[in-house]
């Protein structure tokens, strides 16, 4: 993953204002901790199916993991968000392609 300096600053600012967040961000980003990482949808929903997002949170419970969003593969080449969802409402409902990536919080 390559981070830009707008996300350190931004991280910086928030470990000015918090800093017991220094060993959540520590963590997260080390090479061998807890992650960010994108993993196939598919290990989360039945690919083609519709599903709520709260149906995804619930399988990478399962899995030990913690979802935080999507990307959609049909949006990701549109900008500005190249298809990324964060936090999206586990309301929301869509149908999930094979190509679709879920992002998680967890190990590999």
């Amino acid at each position: 993953m390559i981070i830009s300096g707008k996300l350190i600053g931004l991280l910086m600012a928030r470990i000015s204002q918090n800093r017991h967040l220094a060993a959540v961000f520590e963590e997260l980003f080390s090479a061998d901790g807890t992650g960010i990482r994108l993993r196939p949808a598919g290990d989360y929903v039945l690919p083609g199916g519709e599903a709520t997002f709260a149906t995804v949170v619930a399988a990478a419970r399962q899995r030990g993991e913690c979802a935080i969003g999507y990307r959609s593969h049909d949006d990701a080449s549109t900008s500005p968000g190249y298809g990324v969802r964060i936090n999206p409402s586990k309301a929301e409902r869509r149908r999930w392609t094979a190509n679709d990536e879920v992002i998680v919080v967890g190990r590999d």
